[in-house]
C-alpha cells in the first residue's frame, strides 16, 4: 500500500522531469542542427534564453505555490484530521 504523502512528491517528481526536459532538452537539438551556413544572431539568442528562463522560473513558482496550498489546505486548524482527539471514560 502507497503512503499519502507519497502520491504528491510523486506528482511533483514528474512534473519536475517533464518541465526540466520541455525547457532544455529543446537547446541540444538547435545546437546539432546548425549548419556552417547558419548564423545565429545574439539578440534573438539572447530573447530566447531570457523568456526560456521566465518559463523555468513560472513552472517552479507554480509548484512552490501548488505545494504551499496544499499544505496550508492539508494542516489548517478546521480539517477534522488535525482535531484533538480525547479518549471517552468508561462509565
Amino acid at each position: 500500500m502507497v503512503s499519502r504523502s507519497a502520491l504528491p512528491w510523486t506528482m511533483i517528481g514528474c512534473l519536475s522531469v517533464i518541465c526540466y526536459l520541455s525547457i532544455f532538452g529543446s537547446n541540444f537539438i538547435h545546437v546539432y542542427a546548425q549548419g556552417a551556413e547558419d548564423l545565429i544572431i545574439r539578440r534573438v539568442a539572447v530573447w530566447d534564453l531570457f523568456y526560456q528562463g521566465m518559463v523555468a522560473a513560472f513552472v517552479v513558482g507554480a509548484l512552490v505555490q501548488g505545494t504551499l496550498v496544499y499544505i496550508y489546505w492539508r494542516f489548517r486548524e478546521s480539517n477534522p484530521k488535525n482535531r484533538v482527539r480525547t479518549e471517552k471514560k468508561e462509565a
